[in-house]
């Protein structure tokens, strides 16, 4: 497990520094959103990883980042909105019969990980 996580590590730091270099160039897009699947975290506390930080601040990064409308009177946002897909919750998933269990999950793996101003768009 400790080398899948390097290699997810090692990957997800190829992924923002690329993600970086496009947000840097001039596109024409004209749907821009981020995708994330997988988010994951652990099924014991504290129940999000090292990983999930690093991809959250990435993504932070390149949801801050603004280019020039195609006839350059004003900046737009790189990303609109973000997708959340599948995935979300190891091992074990949320617990159905314990509701508080299942809210604290969500808020150690998901809330409080992706908590950054940037990120604070419609998921």
């Amino acid at each position: 497990m400790n080398a899948t996580i390097i290699i997810l590590s090692a990957a997800a730091a190829a992924v923002s520094s690329t993600v970086a270099a496009v947000v840097s160039q001039e596109r024409k897009s004209h749907l821009r959103f981020l995708a994330l699947g997988d988010w994951g975290g652990e099924g014991v506390e504290p129940y999000c990883t090292k990983q999930q930080r690093e991809v959250s601040n990435g993504m932070a990064f390149v949801a801050a980042a603004r280019r020039q409308t195609d006839d350059g009177s004003s900046t737009i946002p790189a990303a609109e909105f973000i997708l959340a897909l599948g995935d979300n919750f190891y091992s074990t998933g949320l617990p159905m019969n314990d509701w508080d269990h299942a809210d604290l999950r969500f808020k150690k793996t998901f809330e409080e990980v992706y908590s950054q101003k940037e990120l604070k768009k419609p998921w």
